[in-house]
């Protein structure tokens, strides 16, 4: 239900770290960046409202399915950020410029990661250019 297929040209990313996620791109959009915003860190007040708003959007299948997605990259998450585990050079590089989009590089757990310098600026730039024209062409191939 939640995994429908878009392209990432239809998606604004940046609403993971805003209020709402109005204008995202992502069907039910709001009403889901409500949900995880009434759940982590900690269930608020407006918890119920929020589920409420979710049923009426979703059905009990999308809620489930929503609670399912929210739960495992928590405890995910959780476990990553207790061992400091920071991102492997190659997923620094290939993930910069999504991060710098959508902000997540001012979270405090961004510390565990070092970023390189220039030559590394100038690397995941090159990166972010080929890469995706690569994988668009791989996928075109005939098999």
């Amino acid at each position: 239900m939640l995994g429908s297929s878009i392209s990432s040209a239809d998606v604004d990313l940046r609403a993971v770290t805003r209020e709402t996620g109005e204008g995202s791109g992502v069907a039910h959009g709001d009403v889901l960046v409500r949900l995880v915003n009434a759940v982590v860190p900690a269930p608020s007040a407006g918890l119920a409202d929020v589920r409420a708003a979710v049923l009426a959007s979703l059905g009990v299948a999308g809620l489930v399915d929503a609670a399912a997605v929210i739960a495992s990259f928590t405890i995910n998450n959780r476990i990553v950020d207790a061992n400091g585990v920071p991102l492997d050079r190659p997923m620094e590089l290939a993930t910069r410029a999504l991060r710098d989009q959508i902000g997540t590089d001012a979270y405090a757990t961004a510390a565990n990661t070092p970023t390189g310098g220039r030559w590394s600026r100038m690397l995941a730039w090159l990166a972010s250019m080929v890469v995706p024209r690569l994988l668009r062409w791989m996928g075109r191939r005939p098999r």
